[in-house]
Formats: C-alpha cells, sequence, structure tokens
C-alpha cells in the first residue's frame, strides 16, 4: 500500500511539472482516473515481478542487475533511449504507447483504457499464475496461516 500512495504521488507531482513545463491542456477526469489505474496496475506488475525475481534469485545483486538490465532493454527497445532503431517490437510496450501517443489523446477517454490497460491486466495475470506455479512448487503441500 505505501508503495502504491508513494507511486501515486509521485505521478502526480511529476505530470504536474511535465504539464506546466510543456504548456499542456490538463486531461479531463475521465483520462486522470485511467492514468491513476494505469500506475496502479503498474506498480502492481513491477511489484510482481521483482517477488517472483526474489523468490527466485534469493540474492538482492542478482536481482538488481536483472532489474537494471530489463529497465534499459525496455527503454532501449522502445526508442525512449537513445536513438537506435531496434523495429517494431518496441511499438508493443505499454510504456512506448503512454509516453508517445499522450500528447496527442488528452481528452480521448477510450485510448488509454482501451490499450495500455488491457496490456497490463493481461501482464498481471500470467505473472499471477506464474508467481501462484513458483511459489506453490518453493513451499510443497505446507499450509501458510
Amino acid at each position: 500500500m505505501a508503495l502504491t500512495v508513494f507511486v501515486l504521488l509521485s505521478s502526480i507531482i511529476y505530470s504536474w511539472i511535465f504539464l506546466s513545463h510543456f504548456n499542456l491542456p490538463l486531461p479531463n477526469a475521465v483520462i486522470i482516473g485511467q492514468m491513476a489505474i494505469f500506475q496502479i496496475l503498474n506498480t502492481a506488475v513491477y511489484f510482481i515481478i521483482v517477488f517472483i525475481l526474489t523468490t527466485i534469485l534469493k540474492k538482492f545483486s542478482r536481482v538488481y542487475g536483472i532489474s537494471m538490465i530489463s529497465y534499459f532493454a525496455i527503454m532501449i527497445i522502445s526508442g525512449i533511449m537513445g536513438n537506435m532503431d531496434v523495429g517494431k517490437l518496441g511499438d508493443y510496450l505499454p510504456i512506448k504507447l503512454f509516453v508517445t501517443n499522450y500528447t496527442n489523446h488528452l481528452n480521448d477517454t477510450d485510448y488509454i483504457s482501451g490499450k495500455i490497460g488491457l496490456y497490463l491486466l493481461i501482464l498481471l495475470g500470467i505473472l499471477g499464475v506464474i508467481l501462484k506455479v513458483i511459489v506453490r512448487n518453493k513451499n510443497g503441500n505446507k499450509h501458510q496461516y
């Protein structure tokens, strides 16, 4: 819960600075709500990914190394960091959809929830199943109360 509150507050401060610096219009209330839901889902996805990595690798250095490699790979593949042309793969990442098309769809209430939300919900479901399988295999038949 604390992580979710921190991410939401950070996103509010970031969005306020971003919108005021680039003189962009304030999105309508539906878009703001969808962005909050996007941040909560995004936080849950990343938390589950790190929990799965921690359960498997059991060492901070390994988890941190994989996290940083993944972070920079996603930024490079989606074209956000660097000027590399890596093909169309990055166009299907939720972060690419959110960053590049945000200003074009400030008042389009179907855009964010339609694409990014669907990607995140599918990813969250897949990661939830993977997490359940990994934790069940690690714990065997032990009951947790």
